[in-house]
């Protein structure tokens, strides 16, 4: 059975899942090559932990309801949670090479990223903040069921905290929920805290998602 599964998720993916990551670490290849090795950090941290996480959560928020035969999924002896996994862990896992990739990318340019810290900070710097959207995302498609709305709120979190990003590092609630601390203010008293925060409420939006998932009937 959990071969027939893999084989049906190779042979229904769609490209876009795989192009549309593809096209924006090229992109940023190309900007940073244009810009130069002075602005190769910025440009490096930008992609890391702005870009890959927004292109996560948008991804997230299609993967899971944007499957043309999900009706006959669940006609299927498989369980929520690995159809749930089946269709997020893909983008997860294009997000991780890409954020790996662009690594060595930086390090061929000689660029030193050890501004944001030791390689595990590096990691985080990326990973909290996509694995946040990825999240956020994929639950507000679930519970609203529709992909565009769960593409939509993930955009409009996304610049809300990027744009006030300083109001949420002072504010004494929002320091512990600003998605962009880990990669921009590296610095601040309350990173581990908040690193914590968002990888627990991340891991909720999660359960919460594929508790909404157990009501089949909303989806058909």
């Amino acid at each position: 059975m959990k071969r027939s599964s893999l084989r049906y998720l190779l042979l229904t993916s769609r490209f876009d899942q795989l192009w549309f990551p593809l096209a924006f670490w090229a992109l940023f290849i190309i900007i940073g090559v244009l810009r130069g090795p002075q602005y190769i950090f910025d440009t490096t941290r930008a992609y890391l932990g702005a870009i890959l996480p927004l292109i996560g959560g948008i991804m997230a928020a299609y993967g899971v309801l944007d499957d043309p035969v999900l009706e006959l999924r669940f006609a299927t002896p498989i369980s929520a949670a690995q159809t749930l996994l089946e269709h997020i862990a893909p983008t997860f896992v294009i997000q991780a090479l890409a954020a790996l990739a662009y690594q060595v990318f930086a390090w061929l340019f000689g660029i030193d990223i050890t501004p944001l810290g030791s390689w595990f900070d590096v990691q985080l710097a990326w990973l909290i903040p996509t694995l946040a959207l990825m999240a956020f995302g994929s639950l507000m498609a679930l519970f609203s069921t529709q992909t565009a709305t769960g593409a939509v709120l993930t955009g409009m979190v996304w610049i809300v905290q990027l744009v006030a990003r300083g109001w949420f590092a002072k504010n004494e609630i929002g320091q512990y929920l600003l998605v962009f601390m880990s990669p921009f203010i590296t610095d601040h008293p309350a990173l581990r805290a908040n690193q914590l925060t968002l990888a627990l409420l991340s891991l909720l939006f999660f359960v919460l998602g594929w508790r909404l998932f157990h009501r089949q009937e909303r989806y058909l």
